[in-house]
Formats: C-alpha cells, structure tokens, sequence
C-alpha cells in the first residue's frame, strides 16, 4: 500500500524498526556528562567563598563528554573570581579553542534527535558566552599585565561580534564594555609601543562605546583626548560642542592610570517552563550591588558605570528563542507519540520499553554557564606616581553598602595602566 503524501515516515513499521534500534545504540554510545563536575567547588562560588571555591575543584576532572565547553568555561570564571589568572585561562583558552571550531547556534536549534533531548547534543554556547569568553581572556591578561595577548583576545572579541552579525543578520555590537576594553587595551599597547595604527584602532573603539552608551562618560574624554592627539582638529571641536566641555590634560610623565573592573552578581539560571516543563525559561537571580565607589585612600576618587548588563541580554535573547524551542519540542513530542504506538502495535512490551525511554528523557536543557556575573562595570582615574591601597565600596539601589573590595600598595608608575579586577556575588 502506497504511502499517502505527507504522511510521517515515522508511520512506517520500518522505520518504527529502525527507531527501536536507534534508542539502544543512542543510549549504549551516549558520553558521560561532566554537569556535576566540580558541584563542591561551585555552591562555594555562589557563597562567595572564591578561593575555597577554586581549592575544590576537581583534581582530576573527566576529560569527555557533551558538557565539556561548559565545563572548561565554569572553572576559568571560578579561578578567574580567586585572581588566579593564569590558571584560568589555562582553561579559557581550551573553551576559546573549542568553542571557534564550533557551528554557531541558539539554544532552540540544539534538538539533537527525535530519541533523546537536548542534554545529549555536544554544549555549543550561546552568542553572549562566545564574546564573553574572550572578554574573560583579555582581563586576564589585562590584569596580569601582558597587553600583547590581551591584544589577540580583543581582535577575537572583534572578529566574534562580526561573525555574529554575519550569521544572524543583524548587529550583535550590544555589548558595549567588551568595545570599551579593547579601546582601552588598544591604547595601552600602543603607550607601550608607539605604534599610532593602535592609537587609531583604540579611537575607533572608543567611538562604538559611545554610539552604543552615550552616557558613559569616559568614552566622552577619551574622544576628546584621542581626537586632539590625533590631531583630528575637526573631529575635536565637534566632540567640544557635543559634549559641552574640553578634553582633559595629563601628564604622563608623572602620572599613570588605575582601570577597575566590577563585576557583580550573577547570571540568570535556566529553569523548567512552568507551562510546558520539557524546555527551558529564565530566572532572574537577584544581585544588590548596583555600583561601585572607588576610594584612593580616604578619598572618593570615582565610580564604576555598567557597559554590558548580562542580565538583559541573557533575558532578550531567550525571549527571542522561547517559542521556536517550544514549537520544535512540540513537534517531537507528536513523532515520538506517533513512533511509540507504531511500536507498541507490533510489540506491547517494545512499546512500553519505548515510551517509558521517551518519557525518561523528556526534560529541559538547563545548561547555561552559571557563573557569569549580573553585568560588567569599569571606571579608570589618573593618579600621580606613588603607591596606594584602593578600595571599591558597593552600593545598592538605595545607597545601602553591598560590601568592599581592597588592594593595597598599588603601585602606579609614569604613562602605565594598571587593572584590578573585583569579581562579587553580592
């Protein structure tokens, strides 16, 4: 009898067959999942206890399975929050590696088969992990004073934001601190080196964090100052009438730069769809630091201002995805019905094994990278030559202090950037 168009090949008493078999081989070859890996040393992550979360981590982690990006990507964040830079980028750079050879995609194109779900297809990273990926490389490096490298990571953070817009259609460029870093490591490479084609490259970048967060300040000044270094006498004046003030005079002969980086909170967490639990939704996590108050001694010296709010863009983006993923889901969930009474018609038990195995496997994929942080925050101030003990005092939305963050005898040295970072869950 001739198959009626359109009708599912599911349908078929062969290809019912052939499913049945699919689901032994799928649930003989699955890999192990690395989703527990290190749980000790994350629940210490989100007690703030950073460096005994990085004294639990695993010392001999599993070295397959489907999660292993993420997997990398979370004990880089964790080390990265206990200022062991190099160690976590020893496993940055292993996701950064893996994550540019993977196929671009969004979480509601990650249905791996009709036999199983999502948790078994290899993790890929969402759009926002892969630029923040490489935003985490260039701190670290940044921090750890090695520009050249932070130089790379800023190219890839670049190359990555086109990639995106490429793929998708439409400008990814919403993520305004990681432009805003790779201007300031622009110019500080070329402080180093002399090079203007950096100067120019740092210029450029400074002009993308202003269009995208016209309110941020220090975009405003370096303008200013780059446009008048540049001798872009124009561009300068114009900069003058746009923003109502002159660009500002160091000297850099005695005096270096103090950038700090605040990083608070934490990132919404996947959670099952209370209206159709089998796929994931977003919640809100709630984060009380809302900014941060830099203090050079007893002096207030500036505040922290939010360039990428992580949150948000977590939220919008799954928003965008949330009905494609139910609709999908939807869909196999008829073909895996359709499959399991095809089955059950020629075998009872084999239908029953069979559904039972659908039903077993039937959940949302809640994997995320968890410790990420609410948003990514920065401010920079000149300071004389000579050493301090700077601290970043937290507020909350009503002035309430969060807490405070000290580093003691920083040493500021004639046309030099140092960058501090402050990693909090609070």
């Amino acid at each position: 009898m001739r198959r009626p168009v359109g009708m599912p090949v599911l349908r078929t008493a062969s290809a019912a067959l052939a499913l049945a078999a699919a689901l032994a081989l799928g649930a003989a070859g699955c890999q192990p999942s690395l989703a527990r890996q290190d749980e000790v040393a994350k629940q210490r992550f989100f007690r703030g206890d950073f460096p005994g979360a990085a004294q639990s981590l695993d010392p001999v982690p599993q070295e397959q399975g489907h999660d292993r990006v993420l997997f990398l990507m979370e004990r880089g964040t964790i080390l990265h929050a206990a200022g062991q830079y190099e160690d976590s980028n020893h496993y940055l750079l292993q996701a950064a590696e893996m994550v540019d050879s993977l196929p671009l995609t969004r979480i509601s194109e990650q249905i791996a088969t009709i036999v199983t779900n999502e948790t078994a297809a290899d993790y890929l990273a969402e759009d926002h992990e892969r630029v923040l990926l490489h935003v985490y490389l260039a701190i670290n490096y940044a921090v750890l004073g090695n520009f050249q490298d932070a130089l790379v990571e800023c190219k890839k953070i670049n190359d990555t934001l086109k990639w995106i817009a490429d793929q998708r259609g439409v400008d990814f460029r919403q993520n305004a601190f990681a432009l805003y870093l790779s201007g300031v490591i622009h110019e500080t490479f070329a402080f180093d080196t002399g090079n203007l084609a950096d100067l120019n490259e740092a210029y450029q970048f400074y002009k993308d964090t202003a269009r995208l967060a016209p309110h941020f300040a220090y975009a405003q000044y370096d303008l200013l100052r780059l446009s008048r270094r540049l001798g872009m006498t124009q561009e300068y004046d114009d900069y003058r009438k746009r923003f109502g003030r002159d660009g500002p005079e160091v000297d850099w002969k005695t005096n270096g730069e103090v950038v700090v980086i605040l990083q608070p909170g934490l990132v919404p967490v996947k959670v099952p769809n209370p209206a159709f639990p089998i796929v994931p939704t977003v919640a809100v996590r709630p984060t009380p630091t809302v900014y941060g108050s830099v203090f050079v001694g007893e002096q207030l010296a500036d505040r922290t201002w939010s360039l990428n709010d992580v949150e948000a863009t977590v939220v919008q983006n799954f928003r965008q995805q949330e009905g494609p993923l139910i609709a999908k889901r939807a869909v196999i969930l008829a073909a895996k019905a359709v499959a399991t009474e095809e089955i059950r018609k020629r075998n009872q038990l084999a239908g029953v094994l069979v559904g039972a195995f659908f039903a077993a496997t039937e959940k949302a994929d809640l994997r995320c990278w968890l410790t990420l942080p609410r948003d990514l925050q920065m401010a920079r101030m000149a300071l004389a030559v000579g050493e301090y003990d700077i601290t970043l005092r937290q507020f909350g939305a009503g002035g309430q202090p969060t807490g405070d963050h000290l580093w003691r005898r920083v040493r500021i040295e004639p046309g030099r950037r140092v960058f501090l970072n402050a990693r909090t869950v609070y």
